[in-house]
């Protein structure tokens, strides 16, 4: 089963004079920082990722006793696609006796 996201957020309300404006730069800059290191926006994540060309990386997270894969491939400026790679999924689930 393949389980697809897409988020959509409103950024720059320009009525809201109390919010900064960001340049596109800036706000496509935050989406590879959360793409590179989801760990740093969630701190029950554990994250690290290897390089395979410029704009292309395995990344493992790992949440609790779950571990995963995804293959992140940046479209500079554009978009960001997350593919579950098939390289490692496990997970470990302990029964305790009450």
């Amino acid at each position: 089963m393949l389980l697809e996201f897409e988020h959509i957020i409103q950024v720059n309300d320009l009525s809201n004079k109390a919010i900064a404006v960001l340049t596109r730069n800036q706000l496509w800059q935050g989406l590879v920082l959360r793409a590179r290191n989801p760990d740093k926006f969630n701190h029950a994540l554990q994250c690290k990722h290897e390089e395979l060309e410029e704009n292309e990386f395995i990344r493992t997270v790992q949440a609790g006793g779950t571990s995963f894969c995804e293959r992140v491939t940046l479209f500079p400026n554009k978009k960001s696609v997350l593919k579950p790679s098939l390289i490692s999924i496990k997970s470990t689930l302990k029964a305790s006796r009450p």
